[in-house]
C-alpha cells in the first residue's frame, strides 16, 4: 500500500508550498494503502521486573492484555513531509470502531484544504482548492490488502492485529522471534502470497515498528514513538512515521495529541460532495500533481 503512496508524492517536488499541503490530502489515502509536554511517559507492558527472562508467548499475552476496547477518538494531528518534499500541516482526525476514518486538512492550522474519509467499502478524497475529489473502493487504493477499517486505524495508532480481524487475541499461528537487545516480533500468517507484514516491540513489550514485506518491492516501515499508556485504548502512538526506500524516497510522520483526545464521544460523518466538484480517478492523480 505504501508503494502507490510514493507514486502520489512523484511530482511534489515541482508545487509551491501551498500547493504541497493540497497534495498531502491526497497522499494520506495511500498511508492507509512527539506529543503535548504533560503526556506521561510511557510504561512497560506488564511487570517492569524480570522483562527479559520472560517468555516470548507471555510477553505476546501482555501485550494483548494491555489493548482495550474503545468505540471512537478524536483528537488534533500534525502531518510533516520530509522526502521528496519538504512541508507541513495541521488538522484532526476522528476514528469510529467498525465505520471508518476522517480526517480534516488544514493550512496553518486555520483553510481546510482537504478531507479524507475512509470506510471498508470506500475512500473518499475531497480536495477543496481545486475543487476536484476522489470516491473508489478501498480496493482499488490499497491494491487488494485485506486490512479492515479497524485493521487501518490500529496502523494509525500503533496497535498490533490480524489483517481482516477486530481484536489481537495470542493463538499458535503467530509467530514470534527474538531479535538484538531483548527487542522481539510477532508476524500473523500472510492475508495473501504477496504479503507479510510484521509488528516489532521494544524489552519493555511497546510497539516499535510495523514492517510491510511485498515481493520483489523495498520493504515499508511503520516506526512508532512516544506512546501513551494511559489512554482508554491502552498504549497509544504519539508519532508515526512511514519510511519507504527506493530511488525516489518517502517519508511522512503523524503527530497525534492524544493528550487532547476525546474517547468515546464523536462519530465519523459521511462526505458530501459540493456541487460543482470534478471526480477524477486514481490514475489521473500522478500526472495531475504535476501540473500543478
Amino acid at each position: 500500500m505504501c508503494i502507490n503512496f510514493r507514486g502520489l508524492l512523484s511530482a511534489v517536488t515541482k508545487m509551491s508550498k501551498y500547493r504541497v499541503y493540497i497534495a498531502a490530502v491526497v497522499a494520506f489515502a495511500t498511508i492507509l494503502s512527539g506529543c503535548r509536554s504533560s503526556q506521561q511517559a510511557a510504561k512497560p507492558v506488564g511487570s517492569e521486573s524480570r522483562i527479559a527472562a520472560s517468555s516470548l508467548s507471555q510477553r505476546l499475552g501482555e501485550v494483548a492484555a494491555s489493548m482495550r476496547g474503545w468505540q471512537s477518538v478524536k483528537m488534533p494531528m500534525s502531518v510533516k513531509i520530509e522526502s521528496p518534499a519538504k512541508a507541513s500541516l495541521g488538522g484532526t482526525v476522528v476514528m469510529q470502531r467498525g465505520r471508518g476514518i476522517s480526517m480534516s486538512l488544514r493550512f496553518m492550522g486555520l483553510v481546510e484544504v482537504g478531507t479524507l474519509t475512509v470506510t471498508d467499502d470506500s475512500i473518499t478524497v475531497i480536495d477543496k482548492y481545486h475543487k476536484f475529489y476522489l470516491a473508489e473502493p478501498v480496493s482499488v487504493l490499497l491494491g487488494g490488502v485485506g486490512f479492515t477499517v479497524n485493521n487501518l486505524q490500529d496502523i494509525l495508532l500503533g496497535r498490533a492485529f490480524v489483517a481482516g480481524s477486530d481484536g489481537f487475541t495470542p493463538s499458535d499461528d503467530l509467530v514470534l522471534h527474538s531479535l538484538d537487545g531483548d527487542v522481539w516480533s510477532v508476524t500473523p500468517p500472510p492475508f495473501d502470497s504477496r504479503w507479510s507484514y510484521s509488528f516489532v516491540f521494544d524489552a519493555y513489550n511497546l510497539i516499535k515498528e510495523l514492517v510491510v514485506s511485498a515481493s520483489g518491492l523495498p520493504k515499508a516501515v511503520i516506526q512508532y514513538d512516544g506512546l501513551d499508556a494511559a489512554t482508554p485504548a491502552g498504549p497509544v502512538a504519539g508519532k508515526m512515521t512511514v519510511d519507504v526506500p527506493g530511488r525516489r524516497a518517502v517519508k511522512v510522520s503523524v503527530t497525534w495529541k492524544t493528550g487532547r483526545a476525546q474517547w468515546d464521544i464523536a462519530q465519523v460523518e459521511m462526505p458530501s460532495i459540493p456541487a460543482g466538484y470534478r471526480r477524477i480517478m486514481p490514475d489521473m492523480l500522478p500526472s495531475l500533481l504535476g501540473d500543478l
